[in-house]
């Protein structure tokens, strides 16, 4: 989640052409063409100003989370503030191209670009929605999973084992389950719909074990307090379901 070098660098261009621009605007440039640049490059300022913020706080949040203990028995969900976040990202690769179109006198074309993706971000939210786990509650007999319309229940006897796995940036929880069938069989709502994405978020190939991934702050948890939660609920007893 950590701005990568080239987005500061960006940044830091975008500013510098903002103040640039307001400089011109005050020394008397036309307005109808250089205010509509000042504006994208001033929702770009914004936004990445927006992402340092949200950056310093998740921080503040991992350190919380290393010592404070994790509610059970209550839905934990991603706070929407740290998706906004991630959000941001596209809003920044946008920039440029809006406030140049700008630039050369079609700022249609740039709040075009701006609104294609916004779009492109809001559709690649849905589609990770269907894919993914929204929240879950960590439950005495296992971890009770929200996902689109209906909850299940994974007994901890069914999760063989808790690892992370992926780069430094981005750390993967994953569930090694056992049983699938039996996980796939506890949702609720029972409809067509609701089977169809459990059977993709559960899916397996022979029909018994599965994986459950879950991203980094999936439930409002940085990886570390996410898989140490999960450990702790399973308890050393847990014995994997045959």
């Amino acid at each position: 989640m950590k701005p990568a070098r080239w987005e500061r660098a960006l940044t830091a261009v975008e500013l510098c052409a903002l103040a640039g621009v307001l400089v011109a605007l005050e020394a008397g440039a036309p307005a109808t063409r250089w205010r509509p640049v000042a504006i994208f490059l001033g929702i770009g300022a914004a936004a990445a100003l927006y992402r340092e913020v949200g950056v310093a706080l998740t921080r503040a949040r991992v350190r919380h989370q290393s010592t404070a203990p994790v509610p059970r028995n209550r839905w934990l969900r991603k706070p929407a503030w740290i998706s906004a976040i991630e959000a941001t990202s596209f809003l920044g690769l946008a920039i440029p191209f809006a406030a140049g179109a700008a630039a050369v006198g079609f700022p249609g074309v740039g709040l075009g670009i701006l609104a294609t993706m916004a779009g492109l971000a809001a559709f690649t939210s849905a589609m990770s929605s269907m894919f993914s786990v929204a929240a879950f509650m960590l439950e005495q007999d296992g971890l009770r999973v929200r996902i689109r319309g209906a909850t299940l229940l994974v007994p901890w006897s069914m999760v063989a084992d808790v690892r992370r796995e992926g780069s430094e940036d981005h750390r993967l929880v994953v569930l090694d389950l056992v049983g699938v069938r039996a996980i796939r069989a506890s949702v609720d709502p029972a409809t067509r719909k609701t089977h169809a994405r459990a059977a993709l978020v559960f899916s397996s190939e022979d029909g018994v074990t599965s994986k459950l991934v879950l991203a980094p702050w999936t439930a409002g948890l940085d990886g570390t307090a996410l898989a140490r939660a999960l450990i702790s609920a399973r308890g050393p007893d847990s014995v994997p379901a045959n």
